[in-house]
């Protein structure tokens, strides 16, 4: 091997009489970052020249660089030197692994057909509102604008299709499938007021009764608690019902007594007796009689227990007889046959009196009442046709109530307490339709779901016989794919004006050039960069937002013009270092020639790629295509799927594996290997999992930055991926776990560095190691890992690591560290990383049941090691202060 000073671009070697000669041998082993392919420097060349002059000229002796011959050889030596450099340069470009410049990298790739990833531009959806009754055509093109935040520009996106929207579907409130619920059936603990008095609220009470049935009973109870919903006001009873045939409440504005509820059984009566002219013939004296406080009396009153000034001919009156006994009968023609009825049943006051009232020894001026049975109004049922009272009621049995109307009327569903599954419920006073194929969103501000109507109907009611039957109210829409995770009904809702948007702006129409028919290979170069690529399942790499026209009309792009017949109208994009993007026309033997003309070569493209499109949600709200009716805009989901171009380390790792699959997917690297080549991901690895039934392959990816890859991008991935594979095997692609770690230590410092500096940079070091963009899924953490990365920093004498393990591992039981395969102690000789699994196989796995609160699916994703710097805790000895 040469001399490695020879590799030193500082060293010179001049006046060293050690200094290297030239020409040296090279030889270099397999797998070096770089070739050492110079074999000599300017002293080296020097040296060597003037020793063959002494051989030659032995008569020269002088030396010294005035001499005329020995200025001719050192010009030489300082040309062989500065040929030597290129020759290295050149040597270590022409090799994949060692070359350094774009350009070669790029001439290196294309050897093998691989064309260097360009990049792809961020999409999202928007969701449009209108003003109040407005339908508007929102084109493909409107413009909007993101808001910045620290150190960000802001970004331009423009919607990809053309969306009918209508204000209607602005943001509708959802709930999820309602359920059916009785609140007056036996355990009935309340449910949904759809009309009643005006005011109801915690701590009024409310009557039960069977209204409208032959036997039936009461029941009151009191509102334990009232709130309003946008389905009616939710009651809920204090206990829950336990009698049947319960189908009508009334809220009770007062309780009543009958005269005689507290009159006593029997009373001590004094008898004068009965005397003939000679002898009595019923003699004097005192005797116990019974009290019986029976009403009404013989001209029909219902005396009260006290006189109320403010009860009104009209009131309502509820009654209810423990037991079995009728209170209601109706005659039947002529037979006089008499058939008792209800024990429980509303009465209209038809007269009011203050009428003086003796029962025993109870006597007073109290308030008595006429009453007709009279069903209460809001209910459907009525008594039979000449219904009267019996007399005989029993004022110590019986309870009134006086009631106010209209009757609560209950809805006999419910809506449940989150919205989940695929089927959502809207009030159809909020909407009354919603075409199937639409592409909604459904969120409740923390969850934010992109799904696709699949049909909607307005719901059959709901109702019992002999009840009132409530109106139609509620909107069946079921959607596709299903919520990921519960909503909260109090905030859900549907957004229905959503369209496409993709990052890049639409240029105005470029004039390129002039199409010369006596020329070949005509290239032209678009004035502004980046050119704007967007996702595309039928496209590996993606799809440029690019038409050229020639003389009007539009040619067709093409990886590549070899192999094209001389008529085809097409072109190749060739993307320079610099990110410009040249067009190529064809030579009239592999793609057409341009026809000549005067500006006749123009194009329309957009402009903008990368992660500056990964805007967060909610940061796209500028509208700067405002058609008249178009109230606002915003982006419920963060927008995803952008990537930069590719870097010459990306170029070096994805060429080889487009060799392996050229587009496409046989074993598991192979897909794993596409996955990577389509930009939409950062990472990927592939695993075979036996699910029971069937051998599955699970892609584990990794997004751009190291973030989970969202859902839009998986499917776009999977479309992809469908087109390049034998579909008949089961793939399931999901993004991996991640897994936090954390590093503890102390670091000992140079005595001749800074120790502040010092320890940032190992901050910084470790914080590359455990990068979510730099690790691979399923990569084990070593303790020598963290060590070697320390000491690699310049300054760093050593380091004394107390903690390596997963961040909030002092929590877990031992069933938890035993899943993860941890010892015990703060400090792990390694952290073990697991591939994809089956879910029954990490059962008490904590990071597990982090990632799925809510359960885990049957199938688990990789696992991603990764560290924030709150999780890098280092203190330092030593150095400067």
């Amino acid at each position: 091997m040469s001399d490695p000073r020879l590799n030193d671009d500082l060293y010179c070697g001049c006046g060293q009489p050690d200094a290297p000669t030239a020409p040296r041998g090279v030889r270099n082993r397999a797998g070096l970052p770089a070739i050492a392919w110079r074999i000599g420097s300017f002293a080296g060349f020097r040296t060597a020249a003037l020793r063959r002059l002494s051989e030659t000229l032995p008569q020269l002796t002088t030396r010294e660089s005035d001499d005329h011959a020995v200025t001719l050889v050192e010009l030489w030596a300082a040309m062989a030197d500065v040929l030597g450099f290129y020759q290295e340069r050149i040597a270590n470009e022409a090799f994949l692994r060692t070359a350094t410049q774009r350009e070669s990298l790029r001439r290196l790739v294309r050897l093998l057909d691989y064309r260097p990833f360009a990049g792809l531009a961020a999409q999202t959806q928007v969701a449009f509102t209108l003003a109040p009754d407005a339908r508007l055509t929102i084109k493909a093109g409107t413009r909007l604008m993101s808001v910045p935040g620290q150190d960000e520009k802001p970004q331009i996106f423009e919607t990809l299709e053309t969306i009918e929207a209508e204000a209607r579907f602005n943001r509708v409130p959802v709930d999820g499938e309602p359920v059916p619920n009785n609140a007056l059936a036996p355990g009935g603990k309340g449910g949904l007021v759809w009309a009643g008095p005006e005011r109801i609220a915690t701590r009024d009470r409310v009557v039960l009764l069977a209204g409208g049935v032959i036997v039936g009973g009461a029941e009151e109870r009191e509102v334990a608690a009232a709130a309003d919903t946008r389905h009616g006001r939710r009651l809920v009873w204090d206990r829950p019902v336990t009698a049947a045939a319960l189908n009508t409440a009334v809220k009770v504005a007062r309780s009543l007594r009958l005269f005689g509820w507290n009159a006593p059984p029997t009373q001590m009566v004094f008898d004068p007796g009965e005397r003939s002219a000679t002898a009595w013939v019923r003699l004097p004296g005192w005797s116990i009689v019974p009290v019986t406080p029976a009403w009404p009396d013989a001209e029909g009153w219902f005396p009260l227990d006290a006189k109320l000034d403010d009860l009104r001919v009209g009131a309502l009156i509820a009654l209810h007889l423990p037991g079995t006994g009728g209170v209601i009968v109706r005659p039947s023609g002529s037979f006089g046959l008499i058939l008792s009825g209800q024990n429980a049943a509303t009465l209209r006051v038809t007269a009011v009196a203050q009428r003086q009232v003796t029962l025993g020894p109870l006597s007073d001026t109290v308030t008595a009442v006429k009453l007709t049975p009279v069903p209460p109004e809001g209910v459907d049922w009525t008594y039979p046709a000449g219904a009267t009272l019996t007399g005989g009621i029993d004022a110590r049995l019986a309870r009134l109530w006086q009631v106010e109307e209209p009757a609560l009327r209950f809805r006999f569903w419910d809506v449940p307490a989150a919205v989940a599954g695929s089927r959502i419920v809207a009030r159809l006073a909020d909407l009354d339709g919603i075409p199937a194929k639409r592409r909604v969103i459904v969120t409740d501000g923390s969850v934010t779901h992109l799904a696709t109507v699949t049909g909607a109907a307005p719901i059959p009611v709901f109702g019992l016989v002999g009840t009132t039957i409530e109106p139609q109210s509620l909107l069946r829409i079921d959607i596709d794919p299903p919520l990921p995770a519960p909503l909260d009904p109090a905030n859900a809702a549907l957004l229905g004006n959503v369209a496409e948007a993709g990052h890049g702006e639409t240029q105005t129409e470029e004039i390129l050039g002039d199409g010369d028919a006596a020329r070949a290979f005509q290239r032209f170069t678009l004035r502004k960069d980046p050119l704007t690529r967007r996702a595309s399942p039928e496209a590996l790499q993606g799809k440029p937002a690019l038409i050229v026209f020639v003389d009007g009309e539009a040619w067709v792009e093409v990886p590549t013009l070899f192999g094209r017949r001389p008529d085809e109208k097409v072109y190749a994009l060739e993307q320079q270092d610099d990110g410009r993007t040249v067009i190529q026309f064809g030579d009239g033997t592999t793609g057409a020639r341009l026809p000549s003309g005067r500006g006749n070569v123009r194009a329309q493209y957009a402009i903008g790629l990368g992660l500056d499109g990964h805007v967060q949600a909610g940061q796209i709200s500028i509208l700067l295509t405002r058609p008249p009716g178009l109230r606002e805009a915003v982006n419920p989901l963060a927008a995803a799927g952008g990537a930069d171009p590719e870097q010459p380390q990306e170029m070096r790792e994805r060429a080889p594996h487009h060799v392996r699959t050229f587009g496409r997917a046989v074993s598991l690297d192979d897909l794993a290997a596409l996955a990577v080549e389509s930009g939409l991901v950062l990472r990927a690895r592939a695993d075979w999992i036996w699910s029971g039934t069937e051998r599955v392959a699970y892609l584990t990816v990794v997004g751009p930055g190291g973030e989970a890859a969202p859902d839009a991008t998986l499917a776009t991935l999977r479309t992809i991926l469908a087109a390049a594979r034998d579909t008949t095997r089961r793939v399931v692609i999901g993004s991996a776990i991640r897994a936090p770690v954390s590093v503890a230590g102390t670091l000992f410092v140079n005595a001749r560095f800074l120790r502040e500096a010092v320890l940032e940079e190992v901050r910084q070091a470790l914080l590359a190691l455990l990068s979510p963009a730099q690790r691979e899924p399923a990569a084990p953490v070593h303790l020598s890992d963290v060590q070697a990365a320390v000491q690699a920093v310049r300054g760093v004498d050593g380091i004394d690591v107390d903690v390596l393990r997963f961040r909030g591992q002092p929590g877990w039981t031992p069933a938890q560290r035993q899943a993860r395969d941890l010892v015990s102690g703060a400090l792990q000789p390694h952290l073990r990383l697991f591939p994809a699994r089956l879910a029954s196989s990490a059962a008490n796995d904590p990071l597990v049941q982090g990632a799925f609160p809510d359960g885990p699916p049957r199938l688990l994703p990789a696992e991603l090691a990764f560290a924030e710097e709150a999780d890098i805790a280092l203190t330092a000895s030593g150095g400067i202060a």
